[in-house]
């Protein structure tokens, strides 16, 4: 009697087949394709987003080269958002602190940068459908400023009242430089209002982008790095040339635009 009380008195909801089907459609959503900018002239169409969700993902990312991989490995940073430890933020405080220009250099490599996830429409080939595009700082500061000035452009991800952007890349690799242009009007985001919703409807979850993996993880991503301490102590006895204590212009231009 006890139990049915207990079980009359309990608030839950139920699990309906409606929303196993919603939840289908998100993991769908996840199965993103990529779009990247190629060297010359990319017109793109930035989505807008869905009801309730952010119509991009900014994240602090770090890339560290793990021995033995031929691919870098990523992270969002746990100190920058989540307030929690993080062995790569550990890791440039030492390189940074043992007057070795060549451990200031490697620490600027594993340093967080800002990394964007929106959802895009390559106006070349748009039977692709929406495409996650991963872009840094130089890209996401040009889009800033177009949605800050009104009448330099204002909210580029209207699907009426949007308008298509031209980003010009030059260069390969860190030499690698972009610029953001509107185009000359405003343009509805596709010819046909079926096309508008389905683009929007469909387009991947940005949501998988803001994950911050747990210290387990990070061990496991991170290789040897988390547990170099030692190796950075020995390694700044060798030279104590004195480095520059601020990030400069050449700094900055150390993001991961590709």
């Amino acid at each position: 009697m006890a139990n049915e009380k207990a079980i009359v008195s309990l608030k839950f909801g139920s699990y309906t087949e409606e929303d196993a089907k919603a939840d289908l459609e998100e993991l769908n959503r996840g199965n993103a394709s990529y779009y990247k900018a190629v060297v010359g002239r990319n017109v793109v169409r930035f989505l807008p987003s869905m009801m309730g969700k952010k119509a991009t993902a900014v994240v602090h990312q770090h890339v560290i080269e793990v021995p033995g991989q031929q691919n870098p490995s990523s992270f969002n940073c746990p100190k920058m958002m989540a307030k929690r430890p993080c062995p790569a933020c550990k890791k440039v405080e030492l390189l940074r602190a043992t007057g070795n220009p060549v451990d200031y250099q490697e620490a600027g490599k594993i340093l967080a940068k800002i990394r964007v996830f929106a959802n895009i429409i390559d106006r070349k080939n748009p039977e692709k459908g929406p495409q996650v595009f991963g872009y840094g700082k130089m890209i996401h500061a040009d889009l800033v400023s177009l949605v800050s000035d009104k009448d330099a452009g204002g909210d580029y991800t209207h699907p009426i009242e949007g308008f298509d952007l031209v980003i010009n890349r030059e260069g390969e690799g860190m030499k690698t430089r972009y610029k953001v242009l509107r185009v000359a009007k405003n343009t509805p985001l596709a010819a046909d209002a079926g096309t508008m919703q389905d683009w929007i409807n469909t387009q991947p979850s940005l949501d998988k982008y803001m994950a911050v993996p747990s210290m387990q993880e990070m061990e496991k991503i991170f290789g040897g790095v988390a547990t170099a301490d030692e190796d950075v102590r020995q390694r700044s006895a060798v030279t104590r040339t004195p480095v520059r204590k601020t990030r400069t212009a050449e700094d900055d231009v150390m993001e991961l635009d590709e």
